[in-house]
């Protein structure tokens, strides 16, 4: 009889045995589980704030002239309340120079679209070095932008590197390397 209690135990101590097996081998794969479902929600969170950052950006009525300065010559623009003037794109060159810092209306104008154009990207360079966001969310829009500065990227460094830009042309250097030149 006691050779059947003995059996009845060494049987118990091995089912009870993979059963904690098996429970540590459940727990670790949960573990991942839980991993890959809180890397996937950061990844959500990191691409709801790269569209709000690009909706910020695009919504922003003085950014989104200052784009259309970029990729439009000769487009008329309200740059005081009922007076619309027309911009072409070598008065934006003009009114970005960093010396002689007397402004007319319009170059005031176009500045202050810079400015805002800028600001945001600065923002948007931060959150990319920071790793807050997507950089391949946030850099695709920008990069049209970033070509068309090509054409004249002495007069745009110029004002970002003068007016403390700074992440703004690392992004657009992470965005368009050598873009510069």
């Amino acid at each position: 009889m006691e050779t059947a209690k003995d059996w009845a135990q060494i049987v118990s101590w091995i089912v009870a045995s993979l059963g904690g097996v098996f429970a540590a081998f459940y727990a670790i794969y949960q573990m991942q589980q839980n991993r890959e479902q809180r890397k996937d929600e950061l990844r959500f969170k990191k691409l709801q704030e790269s569209k709000e950052l690009l909706d910020q950006l695009f919504d922003d009525e003085r950014s989104n002239n200052f784009m259309r300065m970029l990729d439009w010559s000769g487009r008329k623009y309200e740059i005081e309340k009922d007076r619309r003037e027309t911009i072409t794109q070598d008065e934006l060159y003009v009114a970005l120079r960093i010396a002689d810092l007397s402004f007319d209306a319009k170059q005031a104008y176009i500045r202050d679209c810079a400015d805002s154009f800028f600001g945001t990207a600065d923002m948007i360079g931060h959150y990319v070095r920071m790793q807050l966001v997507l950089e391949e969310v946030v850099s695709q829009p920008l990069l049209y932008y970033v070509q068309e500065m090509n054409r004249k990227s002495a007069v745009f460094v110029n004002f970002m590197e003068a007016y403390g830009y700074d992440r703004a042309l690392g992004l657009f250097d992470k965005i368009l390397p050598n873009w510069r030149s």
